[in-house]
């Protein structure tokens, strides 16, 4: 039942796309702390997307903290239905 709300608060295609590569912008100028920022944000509004914990997972493991990565990584693992 929980899973079915936080679901259907998920970002949508666009809107994940142009997180992407926002932050994808933020981590290659160094700008980590506003990239997890970001994430966070839209974790806080889509708590139930794969794809934002995976990009959290990829943003620590770019700025160095691969256990904090796998967190994030098992997370995704979680909300993913299509495994």
């Amino acid at each position: 039942w929980l899973r079915s709300v936080l679901e259907g608060l998920s970002l949508d295609a666009q809107r994940r796309s142009g997180l992407r590569e926002e932050v994808g912008r933020l981590l290659k100028d160094g700008d980590g702390q506003t990239a997890l920022g970001k994430l966070k944000s839209a974790l806080a509004q889509s708590p139930a997307d794969p794809q934002i914990y995976q990009l959290l997972a990829d943003a620590y493991e770019q700025l160095g903290d691969p256990q904090t990565a796998e967190k994030f990584r098992r997370a995704a693992e979680v909300f993913d239905t299509d495994r």
